[in-house]
């Protein structure tokens, strides 16, 4: 597979697929623009553009959803799918299936998921010459070169909007997508230093990550946050791809503004190459952090051990168990890699859900297998300020979508929130999780920079930091007490953390101080402190952090 995208550069789009569920032989690609890829290549993509599981409605409708994609030089690139299953007559077995993708290095999940489910309406509609078309004027889209760029993209006579920010402390969602090994954490490691971070190019940016897909969540939210901030590993499993990939995207969210640093894969299926390597076996180590999208509902039957796995039942779901099981299904067949099509049905669960109030939206239960003691508590305060936010945007959902429905005319957004209603428990769960982390980090930032959490510790030579004023060099120091984060500093920063009056976290929150501390433990060992570490050291090297 070629390197360069349609044109220049700097082009949004790598390529283009449409692949084809044929009932017969299974999935193919039928179409490929501007280039075709391997054959491995061919088996990879066709195996992530379509779900590997049915649910329980019957599977028809359109799903669009992100994944990632390796190519066989190795590139690492996003793939956004919109797949599409509906009953048609005139095709065999009157059944059709298929997804148009765009592969793209670049992490615009939100103007790329706009941007394919208009192209597929223009391909399946009118063909590959329309397509064709609408794939050269977005070559001809303005490079995005600079944070803070808010600009309208013209596609199929509509206009998509795309936000950018910067990545300072390396992008949130790297390519490739490797787990670093985690750093020494015993009594022997008398001299260890943090994991090396597994950080992206220099001046990458990304979207302004929305966390709307999380706010139905509720109580959760904060069960996820704990989760991610200690690196662990985690599946969540819902009825679809859509639903799924759009929770995993939001999750490293919820720990901004750290760098998120995992593993991040928005929707895997069974039949991809690396599902064994990731959710099989001994797993990641720990602290490394996998964040994986799914909807086989094999997976819950028997999870590895050192994973955790979070279920969400759609509210609907019981409703339309009946009504599906009367529908014929759709046909599942081998297919070209020896596995399985569209087999398994994601109904009710054998195991009883946990009915839990904090859930919104069209999720009725969520079940959790985990080896994680969860210590963080929801704040009961926010937690009723994004039901009530959430209440209010349920009832204002349907004479929006009536209103978006009439004006057919209207631009197109690139799939932000919708404001006013609908972005009032983002904006809620944004900034307590924000503040949240930033309480957390606190600490940290204190210890590096002054050597101390005593109340009136002062810049003094340390054994850990080689310096106090100025560094072993002579260079005087910029707001970094420590050069090096060594077990003896480690040790020394949570001795303090626990003496701290009050703790950096509400006790509402973590009530007990020996969890509190398992936190602090868990965090040190994650990519996601060899980052912040990292980025700190790259600033005072700069001289541009002032502390």
């Amino acid at each position: 597979m070629e390197a360069s995208g349609f044109g220049h550069g700097d082009a949004y789009v790598h390529s283009a697929h449409c692949v084809n569920f044929d009932v017969d032989i299974g999935h193919v690609i039928e179409a490929s623009w501007p280039r075709k890829l391997t054959a491995a290549e061919e088996t990879t993509l066709c195996f992530a553009a379509m779900p590997d599981s049915q649910p329980s409605s019957g599977g028809l409708g359109d799903s669009c959803f992100a994944f990632h994609f390796l190519s066989e030089s190795g590139r690492a690139l996003w793939g956004f799918s919109l797949f599409r299953a509906r009953r048609e007559s005139s095709q065999r077995r009157g059944v059709f299936q298929k997804s148009l993708v765009l592969l793209s290095d670049k992490p615009f999940f939100q103007l790329f998921r706009s941007a394919v489910t208009l192209l597929a309406d223009a391909y399946f509609a009118s063909g590959s010459k329309a397509l064709s078309a609408a794939l050269r004027s977005m070559d001809a889209w303005p490079p995005a070169h600079q944070p803070g760029l808010y600009v309208g993209l013209g596609l199929l006579q509509q206009t998509l909007t795309l936000a950018t920010e910067a990545c300072e402390a390396g992008p949130v969602f790297a390519l490739p997508c490797a787990a670093p090994a985690s750093a020494p954490n015993t009594a022997s490691d008398a001299t260890c230093t943090a994991p090396a971070p597994a950080s992206g190019p220099s001046g990458a940016l990304r979207e302004p990550v929305a966390v709307r897909s999380l706010c139905a969540l509720g109580g959760e939210c904060w069960t996820l946050w704990q989760l991610l901030l200690t690196g662990e590993s985690l599946v969540v499993l819902t009825p679809s791809p859509h639903q799924c990939s759009d929770i995993v995207l939001a999750l490293p969210a919820l720990i901004a503004p750290l760098p998120c640093m995992s593993n991040v894969r928005p929707y895997l299926t069974v039949h991809a190459p690396d599902w064994e390597v990731h959710l099989t076996g001994t797993g990641p180590p720990p602290g490394s952090g996998l964040l994986v999208g799914a909807t086989n509902p094999m997976l819950s039957r028997n999870p590895p051990a050192w994973l955790s796995l979070l279920v969400l039942e759609a509210r609907e779901a019981s409703a339309s168990t009946a009504a599906a099981a009367s529908q014929p299904p759709l046909p599942s067949v081998p297919t070209q890699g020896g596995g399985l099509g569209l087999l398994f049905g994601f109904g009710p669960s054998a195991e009883v859900g946990r009915a839990d109030a904090a859930l919104s939206g069209s999720w009725a239960a969520a079940r959790w297998k985990s080896h994680v003691e969860v210590v963080v508590r929801a704040d009961e305060h926010v937690l009723h300020r994004l039901r009530e936010a959430e209440a209010v945007a349920a009832a204002a959902a349907v004479p929006l979508a009536m209103a978006r429905s009439a004006a057919s005319s209207s631009s197109s957004g690139g799939g932000g929130d919708d404001g006013g209603t609908a972005g009032r428990g983002d904006r809620l769960l944004r900034e307590h999780f924000e503040q949240l982390t930033l309480s957390f980090l606190q600490p940290l930032e204190r210890f590096t920079t002054m050597g101390s959490l005593q109340i009136g510790s002062h810049m003094r030579p340390t054994a850990e930091g080689g310096g106090g004023g100025a560094n072993g060099d002579g260079r005087e120091s910029l707001g970094l007490m420590l050069h090096e984060w060594s077990y003896e500093a480690q040790t020394r920063f949570l001795r303090e953390v626990e003496a701290m009056e009050p703790p950096p976290l509400p006790r509402s929150i973590v009530p007990q101080r020996a969890d509190l501390l398992r936190l602090y433990t868990a965090f040190l060992r994650t990519p996601h402190f060899a980052q912040w570490w990292e980025s700190r050291r790259r600033r005072v090297d700069a001289g541009l952090y002032h502390g």
